[in-house]
């Protein structure tokens, strides 16, 4: 009790009530000189020297990189946020700070009116409380321990009264002491040479290595998580300053002064912490230029990865405010839960093999050799050099990111792989989109003209598909892209199926093909183009008799997986024996087999080299019924991309005074 009183009256005394709007005034011409975001032109301009003049190519990819990643948006250099003006770099306008924290608006059009009427309103509480007091003062009267209790809770009503009339000019006080402490070590650092407006630790280089480039991305990531702390610790001391009242009420009673208590020690550590960093950093700018060379890039980075441990624990020896170690632990909780989340999909992604799914639907088409070449899964040297790109990207970007702690340098290896990966697959995947459109124009051709080739339905609506594909591998969504080129052809899967133009089946399904060939042998083959049920009529001459369906973009040019199918036979099946019993002259059939299809032969990769068993597809996943169900008659089997195929198809015909037809399949 009489240390809380000698508190408030020291404070009081010391510091009288007076805001120092001069003050902050005739130091804004020095803040304003050292707003400067982290990659500043003095940074830029170095690190582009060095990547026209001394870089490899790898470092000049990674220096890219780089580059593009801390220049997505102005991230305020450390100096600002500790010995300048924190928000300088987010406003059009430089605005005019109080104490270092708060704006000139903010301070009159905020807290100053909050201020005063939060002493209002409290004053009245406290009267009111006082007054309550009384009257049951009246009707128990004052006698033994009641009386010591009655003149404990006056003392401690003038505790309060004086808090409420005063908690502005304590907090003001705290305020004014951590400016000076930050402006006498800005102060020591100008007396003793260093430049405090251009703090940085690559700032003592004169000319860049690339080691110092990655030192200079761990001081951006480290930058960045203190814009986030410095807007969290703005309004953590806003927030702090609404709740003064309350803490001072909770002296009245015993069972809630600790939280007086804990209100002070967070307020301390959330202004406080501003001087704790000004020490630090100045601590560290001094050892910094003190070594150089190799040796001086990792001790740099080592001073980097102390920062935020060093905070921590000065906060904890003084036992200050627990904030910002909560805010710390939810950020790195975040970081950790992005590592594993990027992890997670890598292995799930790696370990899909889609021709292993139940339900998939080997008619529906998707990505085909296009998106293989244009991701280049089966060219070894590619895949050479992604990997050494991907484990360049990841050391910069875990080293980088050990600034953050354990899980800080986790995500940013995942991070910086992720990024020198796509970059580098996406100068591939503009590099093969051009081929691919060639390729897809010339089959087109084939021996004919272009006329000719978009005479062909099922050409025309296959040299679409590879446009859309060739274009969504660009961004690696080859397979939207394909069904997307589908739509536009004006070719749906019910007119191929049911029309009796140049390249259509005219209706044709299994049923009436196992009646006009019972017996005869069918081959279903699938190569990295697509897939299709294929009429054997012997000698090698096949005849596709099914629209064309999902190809395996991972089998190589000239492997074919081949099925042997056989059509049932209307025949007889039935001979008699000589005790006059029926026996079938049919085996049964292995599985996958249909009504009017019966598998014969297991499932083989054939190509040059000769035939192999295929033990990674299952033909049961295989339903050859699926390929003809779009063109079923009476019934509504249209996806979206058959209805605009069908819209594009009519606007074509009404423009050419034709009329729209019908195919078989629509209601």
């Amino acid at each position: 009790m009489k240390k809380i009183t000698l508190l408030l009256f020291v404070f009081l005394l010391l510091f009288p009530h007076q805001t120092t709007y001069a003050e902050e005034k005739e130091e804004k011409e020095e803040q304003s000189s050292s707003c400067e975001a982290v990659f500043s032109e003095t940074a830029k301009a170095g690190i582009e020297k060095y990547h026209k003049e001394e870089a490899s190519i790898q470092e000049g990819y990674a220096i890219d990189l780089i580059t593009s990643l801390v220049n997505f948006a102005g991230v305020n250099s450390i100096a600002n946020l500790v010995f300048g003006n924190p928000y300088c770099i987010w406003s059009d306008e430089e605005p005019e700070l109080v104490y270092g924290i708060f704006t000139t608006d903010e301070q009159t059009k905020i807290i100053d009116p909050m201020i005063t009427m939060l002493k209002g309103t409290f004053s009245f509480l406290l009267t009111l409380t006082m007054m309550l007091a009384a009257l049951k003062l009246t009707f128990t009267g004052l006698s033994g321990a009641r009386k010591s209790e009655f003149w404990q809770e006056v003392k401690m009503w003038f505790v309060v009264l004086i808090f409420l009339m005063t908690f502005d000019l304590f907090i003001e006080a705290l305020l004014i002491m951590n400016q000076e402490i930050v402006q006498g070590f800005r102060s020591y650092m100008e007396a003793d040479g260093l430049d405090y407006k251009s703090l940085s630790f690559t700032s003592t280089s004169k000319e860049y290595m690339f080691t110092d480039i990655i030192v200079f991305l761990a001081e951006w990531l480290l930058a960045l998580y203190l814009n986030f702390l410095y807007i969290f610790r703005k309004v953590i001391i806003l927030l702090l300053i609404l709740l003064a009242p309350i803490a001072g009420f909770s002296l009245l009673y015993p069972a809630s002064r600790h939280f007086f208590g804990t209100w002070v020690r967070e307020l301390c550590g959330m202004i406080f912490i501003q001087s704790f960093h000004g020490i630090i950093l100045t601590l560290f700018l001094m050892l910094s230029t003190l070594v150089s060379g190799a040796s001086g890039t990792v001790f740099k980075m080592i001073l980097l990865i102390l920062f935020i441990p060093l905070t921590g624990m000065i906060m904890s020896w003084l036992k200050l405010s627990q904030s910002n170690n909560a805010m710390h632990r939810v950020g790195m909780m975040g970081v950790s839960s992005a590592a594993q989340v990027a992890r997670a999909s890598k292995m799930v992604m790696s370990r899909r093999n889609p021709f292993r799914e139940k339900n998939i639907n080997l008619a529906n088409q998707s990505k085909t050799k296009i998106s293989s070449l244009a991701d280049g899964k089966h060219s070894k040297l590619w895949n050479g050099v992604k990997s050494g790109v991907g484990t360049t990207g990841a050391l910069i970007g875990g080293t980088a990111g050990m600034v953050l702690g354990p899980q800080g340098s986790q995500l940013g290896a995942s991070l910086g792989k992720g990024f020198s990966l796509a970059a580098l697959q996406g100068s591939r995947n503009i590099g093969a989109f051009g081929g691919n459109i060639h390729r897809s124009f010339k089959e087109l051709k084939g021996s004919g003209s272009f006329k000719e080739g978009f005479r062909d339905i099922s050409k025309r609506r296959e040299f679409f598909g590879n446009l859309g594909e060739s274009t969504g591998a660009l961004v690696g969504f080859g397979g939207a892209g394909r069904q997307i080129g589908h739509a536009f052809s004006g070719v749906s899967r019910q007119r191929l199926l049911n029309s009796n133009e140049l390249g259509g089946l005219g209706g044709a399904n299994l049923d009436q093909f196992s009646q006009m060939y019972p017996g005869q042998d069918v081959k279903w083959l699938q190569n990295n183009q697509g897939s299709a049920f294929y009429l054997d009529r012997g000698n090698d001459n096949l005849e596709r008799i099914s629209p064309i369906g999902r190809a395996d973009p991972l089998l190589s040019d000239g492997i074919n997986r081949e099925i042997g199918y056989q059509f049932s036979n209307v025949q007889p099946n039935l001979k008699m024996n000589e005790n006059g019993a029926y026996s079938s002259l049919v085996k049964s059939p292995l599985s996958g087999s249909t009504e009017h299809l019966h598998r014969t032969s297991d499932v083989f990769l054939k190509g040059m080299g000769g035939s192999t068993m295929d033990t990674t597809f299952n033909p049961r996943h295989l339903n050859p019924a699926d390929y003809y169900k779009p063109g079923l008659q009476g019934a509504e089997m249209r996806n979206t991309g058959d209805r605009v195929a069908d819209a594009i198809h009519g606007v074509g015909n009404r423009l050419t005074s034709q009329q729209a037809p019908r195919h078989r399949g629509f209601v």
